[in-house]
């Protein structure tokens, strides 16, 4: 008998709703436990004694961040959701499992990027660009393509994760812009 993803529409749906509703709120939980830590940070270096006030913590001058923890969460949400929608309904309509199905949802999952400010587009441009390049240098590896030095050294991959998360930081420290 044929494996298919999800045997039906229905779990098919539930599935990638649960995806979309797990990824959105561990988003949106990451992005402003990260935010009120590097306010709780910038108060104690300026002024310690407005820790006790909660309104300075996370009062209004913080509701910007909210904006971008939203813009952010819909991005991952929509776009791990939405791929996982989208494969399994090419899967179930085409009846058939190849790269064609990652592709399609691959890329209108990705028009969830426009949730994203401006701003902030490029440094997430560069760093799936560099998992991108990651996992196709995995791929060829795996299949016997090519391979660089060093990568079947025991922690090779790891050398190669870091000189192109490199690329990332420079990019962060020297051009924030």
């Amino acid at each position: 008998k044929k494996k298919t993803l999800t045997p039906n529409w229905s779990s098919l749906i539930s599935e990638s709703l649960r995806t979309f509703g797990n990824n959105f709120l561990l988003a949106v939980n990451v992005q402003a436990g990260v935010t009120l830590l590097i306010r709780v940070l910038k108060l104690l270096q300026k002024n310690p004694s407005a820790l006790k006030k909660f309104s300075a913590i996370v009062g209004e001058e913080s509701a910007k961040h909210r904006v971008d923890t939203l813009g952010l969460a819909l991005f991952v949400g929509i776009f791990s959701g939405g791929f996982k929608f989208i494969r399994g309904a090419m899967h179930k309509i085409r009846d058939k499992e190849d790269g064609l199905n990652y592709f399609v949802a691959g890329t209108l999952a990705s028009l969830s990027f426009f949730f994203v400010k401006k701003d902030r587009r490029r440094g997430i441009a560069l760093y799936i660009f560099a998992r991108v390049a990651q996992s196709l240098y995995n791929a060829s590896k795996a299949r016997g393509w090519f391979h660089f030095w060093g990568s079947h050294w025991q922690h090779g991959d790891s050398l190669l994760f870091t000189l192109s998360s490199a690329m990332i930081m420079y990019a962060y420290v020297m051009r924030p812009e």
